[in-house]
């Protein structure tokens, strides 16, 4: 309920017609990492690539979540399921890539100047006028969530303390190659951030069995 009362603020400034189908395959790819299925991650990430780039940044929960130690028995088998779950993706970008290449990029790939600016801009703005601070929407969207979902990090699954380090990569990813005013980029994010805030928001109602981690 949470997640559905915030999308309002995603698209105030800009609505992307592939925004509900990235949600939904970044979701389901979150979802057979966590189960280990490889087939349904694989699948996820190459249905999800044909529509929206920003499921390539999903290896790194794989590979995050599935590590166990550096030694190389161990690693050469993950770095192989890597490989063959999200090459099918990188493939499929790259061919939508070359067919495209002569069509420009709406926007330009380095943004971390002018995001920098315009949040100062905002920021330095009259309160008064936020409800339109479009570059201040990264923190609006999600408020106090943003800090609950990491304050109470050592009592998180696994997989959530794991998948949790891509949030901090995809806001500072956006941060210097997107436009952060756009906040619906951080739609995906509340997949994770708002079931990790609930750690801290209801921690009553934890089930001890939550907490086993997998082998």
């Amino acid at each position: 309920m949470f997640f559905i009362a915030v999308m309002p603020l995603s698209y105030m400034n800009d609505l992307q017609e592939s925004t509900p189908l990235l949600l939904l395959t970044f979701l389901l790819a979150l979802w057979a990492i966590r189960e280990q299925n490889m087939a349904g991650y694989a699948l996820a990430m190459a249905v999800g690539a044909l529509n929206n780039e920003t499921m390539l940044i999903l290896p790194m929960v794989f590979v995050l979540y599935n590590f166990k130690d550096f030694k190389f028995n161990t690693l050469l088998p993950l770095a192989w399921t890597t490989l063959w779950t999200s090459l099918p993706a990188y493939t499929i970008i790259a061919i939508i890539r070359y067919i495209t290449r002569d069509n420009p990029r709406l926007a330009i790939w380095w943004q971390f100047p002018e995001n920098i600016s315009l949040m100062k801009a905002d920021l330095l703005s009259s309160p008064l006028g936020w409800w339109d601070a479009r570059f201040l929407f990264v923190f609006f969207i999600f408020g106090t969530i943003w800090l609950f979902a990491f304050l109470k990090y050592s009592r998180l699954p696994l997989f959530l303390q794991r998948a949790g380090f891509l949030i901090p990569v995809f806001v500072i990813a956006h941060l210097f190659g997107g436009v952060i005013g756009e906040v619906r980029l951080m739609l995906p994010l509340g997949f994770l951030v708002i079931p990790m805030s609930f750690f801290y928001l209801f921690p009553a109602n934890q089930n001890p069995s939550q907490h086993v981690q997998h082998q």
